[in-house]
């Protein structure tokens, strides 16, 4: 709670008079007088003033409109002033007893000090010898925050009791709350300890918090927890964030706390103990161990909970190999989903974890990843671990020019062949004994390894451009199978016995050759019509012809899921075609002749199909489409399609013969989103919000957003039979099986007064015909209160929950809600 380090710091600077030290006033030189009686000497005058040093430097100025000299004491009185080191002491007197080292102050002493709050006090009593001093009636504010106490002592050690203290943020004269407390005692740049502390609105007693313990100062600094009480239907009487927080040292740092929460049946079916140690070093090292224990009824045969880390290192000071991690490693599936207080932790549906090594080298730009790996589904009890998964890329020009070589202009043929190798090493566990689908489930050990070279070189001849290149694989696996090849068995590793896993290797080569055909139209001076000035189109056409001999399959070989591939190579004497093609407007502005054109592209297309010679039943591939329609600059509605040559749904003997071209499927998808804003009558602003709201119009009186996202597909799965070639192209005739996803969300602010904010969000799925969301929020301001309601028609968190709290402690509110769903412990 802030208001406690507001009351520390107004009471540590009311009580730090040391403004003359006991030695510096037994120096004050006594200043010229007329002879008086031998035991006193006095001044009077419009105006007095005086000052003085000690032996340190230090210069203490006093002034007033009577100054009194005693054996006994010194006195100043009427508008009594005292300064030193930058602190003013101002009251209607000031007296200081040499005997006993004590200064008082009288008639509404104030303390101004350039670095703390001023506080204004009924009478004020300082021992300069053992530094022991008390306020009395003393009230202090600094900004919006305010406090009153009837007695403030600091002791010798420098720590301050408070008694019979009041504190409020409310600026007002009367104000609308305050807390009192009969004691509390403050530890300079350390905490504030209290017993009971009372909270008061208009002058009402309405809640008692059982104690407070709050940090004061700036930065990290070890100390108690402030505890947070409350109550709903659901989870009972809690008490939560209770611990301690220990800042070990400037990279370090450990927190370990608990909440204490009843239930529904007061049994504490859910209380939690949790502990977070972080490091951070910069640009060298940081991360964080998070983990909670659940202990039901407090019985520790029932504790169970998960464990949190991160990690972040740099192992070299140019960041060029680090070592990164992440992750979740729980005791039980469930236990997460029994014991969980808030909606973050009851949807964490899985526990996945990784830990990954990365190094980038000077040789070849060469990089090499190491991972350990988990995948865990909580809800299906599925878990797929890579131990390790480690992968190695380089590449680049097989004959590099040498350094002490300058590059010519014309390199020879050699110099643009390129050569790039990447392989990869994986353990796969996998445990999937009961999948909820009724599969067969799979519970083994994968080990794979692949790798890949290939050779590419990069040829010019007039406008035609030349590809060629030489490729070349290799698998090699520990499994094979067993007649079931759902549950393979992981073969013995014995090459003293000639068991060395199964292998398998193979090759290919090719070589492409593309150009570009350009057609243009130009308008000359003036656009023909509106703004278009020029049309572009461009085609794209290429030619590959492709070789692989075939290799036979290895009957044994069973691939690692993570390294795939496939053991079995068919022969390819193929040739590719592909053809691109895009049209371009070029948008002018006829009142700015001078100015370059603006691009505008408009459409967009490229389709591909390729012949095997080696294949006697179907040399034709399938030709596949993708177009592409600008409606606007961001906005393009894209299309995919896949048309055969071969009709697979014809009797058996015409399944082989080549037909005119039939849609076996086709899918398109569109996401996109807009949010408009403005004020009550000052017109619309629109901003494109390209599917994600972008916080442009957070402070306008009202502001909107709508994000739409939509796939479709759909794929043949009969025909009439009889339709024409055209209808057969675009699928008239045929009959698909359509699946589609197709759902909205949207978004509602409206700001109606200053102090009124009213929000609503929602999540349509337009294919189940439900909301999946809605949440509907009611924010009001108070002065120094804020209202918050908040209403969940539907989805995990169903109900309402309703909430007042200080705007300047938010962690002290009166809450309220219906808890059919979990509300979290705010």
């Amino acid at each position: 709670m802030h208001w406690r380090n507001a009351l520390a710091a107004g009471a540590f600077a009311a009580l730090s008079i040391h403004l003359v030290s006991a030695q510096t006033l037994a120096r004050l030189p006594a200043p010229p007088a007329p002879p008086i009686p031998k035991d006193s000497a006095q001044v009077d005058s419009a105006k007095a003033a005086m000052a003085a040093s000690d032996t340190n430097g230090d210069t203490v100025t006093y002034s007033a409109l009577r100054i009194r000299f005693r054996g006994d004491h010194f006195s100043l009185s009427d508008k009594a002033v005292l300064k030193y080191k930058g602190s003013t002491l101002t009251a209607d007197s000031i007296v200081y007893y040499s005997g006993d080292d004590i200064v008082e102050a009288m008639g509404a002493p104030l303390i101004e000090d350039p670095t703390d709050p001023p506080i204004l006090g009924y009478r004020m009593r300082y021992n300069l010898k053992n530094k022991v001093g008390t306020i009395y009636y003393g009230s202090s504010r600094r900004a919006t925050q305010s406090f009153n106490g009837m007695e403030i002592r600091r002791q010798a050690d420098g720590d301050v009791y408070v008694s019979r203290g009041e504190f409020t943020t409310c600026d007002l004269p009367d104000p609308h709350y305050f807390f009192y407390a009969r004691r509390m005692i403050v530890e300079p740049e350390s905490e504030v300890l209290s017993g009971p502390v009372v909270m008061d609105i208009a002058d009402v007693p309405v809640a008692v918090f059982p104690m407070m313990v709050v940090p004061l100062g700036k930065g990290r600094r070890s100390g108690l927890l402030q505890p947070k009480f409350g109550g709903d239907q659901s989870q009972g009487f809690y008490i939560s964030n209770m611990g301690y927080y220990w800042a070990i040292n400037d990279y370090m740092d450990f927190l370990a706390s608990g909440d204490l929460v009843e239930g529904t049946r007061g049994t504490f079916d859910n209380t939690d103990f949790n502990t977070t140690y972080s490091w951070n070093k910069r640009y060298v090292w940081s991360g964080e161990v998070t983990t909670k224990v659940y202990v039901s009824q407090f019985n520790p045969s029932t504790a169970g909970g998960y464990i949190d880390f991160s990690n972040d290192l740099n192992l070299t000071p140019d960041g060029r190999q680090t070592l990164k991690g992440s992750g979740r490693l729980q005791s039980d599936p469930t236990i997460v989903q029994n014991n969980a207080l808030t909606e973050d932790e009851a949807l964490q549906q899985t526990a996945n974890a990784d830990l990954g090594y990365t190094g980038q080298f000077d040789w070849e730009g060469a990089t090499l990843n190491a991972d350990l790996t988990q995948d865990y589904n909580l809800t299906e009890n599925q878990v797929d671990r890579s131990l390790p998964n480690i992968a190695f890329h380089a590449g680049g020009p097989l004959i590099p020019v040498p350094e002490d070589e300058t590059p010519g202009i014309t390199e020879p043929w050699y110099r643009n062949i390129n050569w790039n190798y990447s392989n990869l090493f994986n353990v796969d566990q996998v445990s999937d004994s009961a999948l909820s689908s009724g599969a067969r489930g799979d519970t083994n050990v994968y080990v794979g390894y692949s790798d890949a070279l290939s050779f590419t070189g990069k040829y010019t001849a007039g406008y035609i451009n030349f590809t060629p290149s030489v490729n070349f694989s290799q698998l090699w696996s520990l499994d094979k199978t067993s007649g079931d090849t759902a549950r393979p068995y992981r073969a013995n590793f014995d090459p003293s016995k000639g068991q060395t896993g199964e292998y398998f290797a193979a090759w290919n080569t090719s070589v492409s050759a593309d150009t570009r055909i350009y057609g243009i139209a130009q308008a000359g001076d003036h656009p023909w019509f509106g703004r278009l000035a020029a049309i572009r189109h461009t085609i794209t056409p290429s030619v590959s012809l492709t070789y692989a001999p075939k290799i036979d399959s290895n009957p044994a070989f069973y691939p690692n899921p993570k390294v795939g591939g496939t053991a079995f190579q068919a022969e390819q004497k193929a040739v590719g075609l592909q053809l691109g093609n895009d049209v371009d407007f070029k948008l002018a502005d006829p009142a700015l002749p001078k100015q370059k054109p603006e691009p505008y592209k408009l459409l967009s297309t490229n389709s591909a199909v390729s012949y095997n010679f080696a294949d006697p039943q179907h040399p034709w591939s399938d030709i596949t489409s993708t177009a592409s329609l600008y409606l606007t600059h961001d906005i393009a509605l894209t299309l995919n399609t896949v048309h055969g040559l071969y009709d697979n749904l014809a009797d058996s003997s015409k399944q082989n013969q080549v037909v005119s071209p039939v849609l076996k499927s086709w899918e398109f998808g569109w996401r996109k989103g807009i949010e408009i804003g403005g004020g009550f009558s000052s017109g619309l602003e629109i901003a494109d919000a390209q599917g994600n709201a972008t916080g442009r119009f957070q402070q306008s009186p009202w502001s909107a957003s709508f994000n739409y996202g939509f796939d479709f597909n759909a794929t043949r799965v009969g025909t009439s039979g009889n339709g024409s070639p055209v209808a057969r192209f675009f699928g008239t005739s045929e009959i698909y099986n359509v699946t589609r996803t197709d759902q909205a969300s949207a978004s509602l602010k409206i700001n109606p007064t200053p102090g009124w904010k009213m929000t609503y969000d929602t999540q349509f799925d337009f294919t189940q015909g439900r909301f999946s969301s809605q949440v509907f929020g009611f924010e009001r301001t108070l002065h120094c209160w804020q209202m918050v309601f908040n209403w969940t028609p539907v989805g995990v968190t169903q109900g309402w929950n309703f909430v007042i709290r200080i705007i300047d402690l938010p962690d002290v509110k009166l809450q309220s809600s219906d808890t059919r769903g979990l509300r979290p412990i705010q």
